[in-house]
């Protein structure tokens, strides 16, 4: 296991503070532009408050991996490391929250 570090990310205008390892920050900094510009879009739909725009985009997230899980279901080591992947970085950001 890599030593982790901390990066900080930024989701519709909040600042975070995480720790990773080093070789899934790349990929935890994509996943954050990708949920930044997911929020963005729904914002621009509508009046909706931030918890409600964090559970839709929680809920697409989910969604597409379901998708994925189903279409690759011939590997169900992946689907389980990349659930797991994605249960982390929703602690990660939990906890950035939990601190503020």
């Amino acid at each position: 296991m890599s030593k982790t570090i901390e990066t900080s990310i930024e989701i519709y205008g909040q600042s975070f503070s995480l720790r990773t390892e080093p070789e899934e920050e790349k990929n935890l900094r994509r996943v954050a532009a990708e949920v930044n510009e997911f929020l963005r879009e729904l914002a621009c739909k509508g009046n909706a408050p931030l918890h409600r725009l964090a559970l839709m985009a929680a809920f697409q997230y989910a969604y597409k991996l379901d998708i994925a899980q189903k279409r690759d279901s011939s590997s169900p080591e992946v689907s389980r490391k990349v659930a797991q992947k994605i249960e982390d970085i929703i602690g990660k950001l939990q906890d950035a929250l939990d601190q503020e």
